[in-house]
């Protein structure tokens, strides 16, 4: 038999069995990882009431007594650099979807999407250190030092804005294949056409990329320390400093141990958590949108 049939012989045999193993080696690695994360967390429930987790007045393990470990504070500075990357993110990640798709073309639209991809790969680092010499110092004329959330979810949204961008080029693309002939026909001009038909008939499909965004902006760690004041208190505004569940494992995993180590997989827990909640609703949607 040719050496090539041997080949395929191994690849049609082989191919499966590679596909079941990655498969399953997958569905351990996120099995021990929940278990590892679920088990620290039971022992923080143990050592520590619900109670406790909700009113204790600050997070500082720190403190005399066992320490002190307030949630919520670190659950709203979470949501609200989230929230607030997603009120600039989704503006420029639609308009610029819009922009790419009907109103740019040849060199023009290629430079544009371009730039979109390779600001969807810049590293997190890389856009922190430019949020430190530039946008810091710009928020620092209005409202010292600079550094808090208005600066991180800033910074944030520059880099979950891509996302949205390429979900939403897809569905309009989709859309304008489906829809736009009739539109046209019907004497719908440009505005009209995407306003009225093509951005509706995309809505799903532009919510699920809004979602994942969402999820990338929950999960980011090196921004929120580079650029959010890592203060553990309620913001009172859009220039307060706040501390997320991500920047905080990172700055205290280091040096913890016992009851404050625990803490911290708990607040890993509530992440996986969040996550696992907003992919199901990005699936549903998804569901909806094939319907």
């Amino acid at each position: 038999m040719p050496l090539y049939r041997y080949a395929e012989v191994l690849k049609i045999n082989l191919a499966p069995q590679a596909a079941r193993l990655i498969t399953f080696c997958v569905l351990c690695v996120s099995i021990i990882l929940l278990l590892t994360v679920t088990a620290g967390s039971l022992d923080t429930l143990k050592s520590l009431s619900l109670l406790r987790l909700i009113s204790d007045p600050r997070w500082d393990p720190a403190a005399s007594g066992g320490g002190l470990y307030n949630i919520p504070v670190l659950l709203a500075g979470t949501i609200s650099v989230a929230l607030l990357a997603l009120f600039f993110a989704v503006p420029l990640g639609c308009g610029s979807a819009v922009a790419i798709e009907f109103y740019l073309s040849g060199f023009i639209r290629s430079l544009v999407y371009t730039v979109v991809t390779l600001l969807s790969g810049i590293p997190s680092v890389v856009l922190g250190l430019w949020g430190l010499e530039t946008i810091v110092p710009m928020i620092a004329k209005m409202h010292t030092p600079g550094s808090g959330l208005l600066a991180a979810s800033c910074v944030l949204s520059i880099m979950i804005f891509p996302v949205i961008a390429f979900s939403a080029v897809t569905a309009l693309k989709e859309a304008r294949k489906r829809y736009a002939p009739g539109g046209l026909a019907l004497g719908l001009g440009k505005s009209s056409l995407i306003l009225a038909v093509l951005l509706p008939a995309a809505r799903a499909s532009i919510l699920s990329g809004i979602m994942l965004a969402l999820m990338r902006a929950l999960g980011e760690t090196m921004i929120i320390l580079m650029l959010a004041g890592n203060v553990a208190v309620f913001p009172d505004s859009v220039f307060s400093p706040v501390r997320t569940l991500t920047s905080t494992i990172a700055l205290e995993m280091g040096y913890a141990y016992g009851t404050h180590q625990n803490a911290l997989y708990l607040l890993g827990l509530i992440l996986i958590t969040g996550v696992v909640i907003i992919s199901l609703l990005t699936r549903l949607l998804a569901k909806g949108d094939n319907q």
